[in-house]
């Protein structure tokens, strides 16, 4: 069964980046392994639990690990069907044409800075009060790109528009990404979703999730 490393450093599972970091400096005052090597071990794994919950990728494997840990049923799903990551949302903030380019850029690579941090993506989805009991997977379906291969993504070839793909330069397809919530669910549980496997870089998903009374 894997490490649970927020219990391991005494924090809850949204603690703050500043939260773990007072919690390990705290252990670290009370137990220095100059003082007593008996420690070591102890001081090692903690130095691995803070190290993975400050990196925010190394935190989002850890937290699915522990999710697939729990007691669920990972293939009942919460929802009756897949929660569209465009569609299933009546407004979008910012608007839905920005979320679009920006997942857009990770596929083109036009306009991304060198340096860019990774902007989360909060999505606030509900469920009814079963669900949450039981627990089980939430299926998103996130947008994904592939590059016209004729325009290179560009929509044009030369000064007239790419036949191929009528000047869209992308064709865009939708790609699975299952997140596993433990029974059972609380109102305002927030599950981080990364999104790099899918070539996304520049967002991440933050599912906040509700519970319908």
């Amino acid at each position: 069964m894997a490490t649970d490393f927020y219990l391991l450093l005494g924090v809850p599972r949204d603690a703050s980046i500043s939260r773990i970091r007072r919690a390990f400096q705290r252990f670290c005052r009370e137990h220095d392994p100059d003082r007593d090597p008996g420690e070591a071990p102890a001081f090692d794994t903690v130095c691995d639990a803070y190290e993975t919950l400050t990196n925010r990728e190394r935190r989002f494997h850890h937290d699915l690990a522990l999710q697939w840990a729990g007691a669920i049923e990972p293939d009942l799903p919460v929802t009756d069907e897949p929660v569209d990551l465009m569609d299933s949302f009546e407004s979008h903030r910012p608007s839905r044409e920005e979320i679009e380019d920006h997942f857009a850029r990770n596929f083109t690579r036009r306009g991304v800075p060198k340096s860019h941090p990774v902007r989360e993506l909060t999505m606030e989805l509900a469920i009814t009060s079963d669900a949450a009991e039981r627990g089980g997977r939430l299926a998103i379906d996130v947008p994904i790109a592939r590059p016209c291969d004729r325009c290179d993504g560009t929509g044009s070839t030369g000064y007239a528009t790419c036949d191929d793909c009528d000047g869209r330069g992308l064709f865009w397809d939708t790609s699975r990404v299952d997140v596993i919530l433990s029974r059972p669910v609380r109102d305002g549980t927030v599950v981080p979703v990364s999104l790099s496997h899918l070539g996304v870089d520049n967002l991440y998903l933050r599912v906040c999730v509700r519970v319908a009374v």
